[in-house]
């Protein structure tokens, strides 16, 4: 029987009258509307960029999800822009910043602020969510940055502990060689990371020294995670595998999965999530592919307002298997600027080169680069290896391109070299290509 998840109860914990622990899709839908009108107040009164930006609409108005579509959306480069403008309290009442500098040369980058009761909210998603995973008295190695405090890994530490469960912070782990040792010596039972990294951990350890005997659950944090490393993954260590889904801008925690894997269970009474066509921002039916838009409903900081994230998912609203009601997010395909147009005509993905690549034995990640000279189309890739595999990589991943047939007669140049570091979460297609946007 597929346990339910956790994230049940503590949302009917948050629900003001309700007497039960199982909460129904209408309690979580009412209460999301009522949170949202408080939000439209509160920002209204408080923050002076969504003062100007919601001056023509009336709370009281949004009386179900559809009214939704009458609120403006908030994108990355308001947030560059603006950011300052967005926040509800003086910066007395700031207790952590977060920068994110722009994937590009230039550009100002996106600053998020957030106070006591923001990341308070984080640390019970975080506490709760876990022990889908974990028991009490088990260890977690935490592959995450924790030195800051309220960083991802601070947060997740402090609420595990907080469950009894031992926990270990050791920043990103771009090394797999370092990772297998860290792995060797604290045998834990739960392991929290980048999928990219712990699959280079995993290919690299030729010598079997990471005991997976003792591993019996991975928690993979990333917008977005290919299939193909999921899947070794669980085969490697021969553990269960979970998804969580989470941006700085939802304040580190989105949704995570339960045991029966059918999506990621969302935090559906501090955030509240919608799929809308990326091109034209209308809203896409429970089921079908779109980008990620999520508003912050209890956030007190610097709220968002139907932000949209770039990330690629579809959402589900039927009951998942372990029985609970709330919505799930499927597995992010990918980022939306991450599809790119190829001189053939056809489209190019992070995602499609990451299921055809990372198939390859030994190859534990790479770089693209798209370029043109002259008018002509090139395409670089820069694989990471197994030692030993740098000379068999290169004509395999010729062929597994090959088998793709989008390219035409873009050139593509393939260099493989054993495995030092690997790339951290967010994995890019490198587009220098006159005209393509930086």
């Amino acid at each position: 029987m597929i346990a339910r998840t956790p994230l049940d109860a503590m949302t009917a914990a948050t629900i003001p009258g309700l007497t039960t622990d199982i909460p129904t899709g209408t309690d979580i839908e009412q209460e999301q509307l009522r949170l949202l009108r408080n939000l439209i107040d509160y920002t209204q009164k408080n923050s002076p960029y969504y003062r100007d930006k919601l001056k023509d609409i009336e709370p009281e108005f949004i009386k179900n999800r559809q009214d939704i579509q009458k609120l403006p959306f908030t994108t990355k480069g308001d947030i560059r822009m603006h950011n300052s403008e967005m926040l509800c309290v003086s910066n007395d009442d700031i207790a952590r910043i977060v920068t994110i500098k722009s994937s590009g040369t230039t550009g100002k980058p996106k600053r998020l602020y957030f106070t006591e009761e923001d990341i308070r909210l984080t640390f019970n998603f975080f506490s709760g969510g876990m022990m889908t995973m974990v028991d009490p008295g088990d260890k977690v190695v935490i592959l995450l940055p924790g030195d800051t405090p309220d960083s991802t890994g601070d947060i997740l530490k402090k609420a595990l502990e907080a469950k009894n469960v031992s926990a270990k912070t050791f920043g990103l782990a771009p090394d797999p060689y370092a990772t297998i040792k860290i792995l060797e010596e604290e045998k834990p039972q739960c392991i929290v990371g980048f999928p990219v990294q712990l699959f280079a951990a995993s290919r690299v350890d030729t010598e079997k020294k990471i005991p997976a005997e003792n591993i019996k659950s991975l928690l993979l944090c990333s917008d977005y995670i290919p299939d193909v490393i999921v899947n070794e993954l669980e085969s490697a260590w021969n553990c269960e595998n979970f998804i969580h889904y989470g941006t700085v801008e939802t304040g580190l925690g989105g949704g995570v999965e339960c045991s029966a894997h059918c999506g990621t269970h969302l935090r559906e009474t501090d955030l509240l999530f919608e799929i809308v066509n990326p091109l034209t921002g209308e809203p896409l039916p429970y089921g079908t592919e779109g980008e990620i838009a999520v508003t912050t409903l209890t956030r007190k900081g610097m709220p968002l307002i139907r932000y949209r994230t770039g990330d690629i998912a579809a959402m589900y609203n039927e009951t998942c298997p372990c029985g609970s009601s709330l919505r799930r997010l499927s597995k992010v395909s990918g980022r939306f600027e991450n599809k790119l147009k190829l001189e053939s005509g056809s489209q190019l993905s992070l995602s499609m080169l990451d299921e055809s690549i990372f198939k390859i034995p030994g190859v534990v990640d790479f770089d693209i680069e798209i370029s043109d000279t002259d008018g002509s189309e090139s395409i670089k890739i820069e694989a990471s290896t197994v030692r030993g595999f740098e000379n068999s990589c290169a004509p395999k991943i010729h062929e597994n391109l090959a088998d793709l047939n989008i390219f035409g007669s873009t050139e593509i140049k393939i260099n493989c070299k054993p495995a030092g570091c690997v790339n951290p979460a967010k994995r890019i297609i490198k587009d220098n290509r006159q005209g393509s946007k930086k």
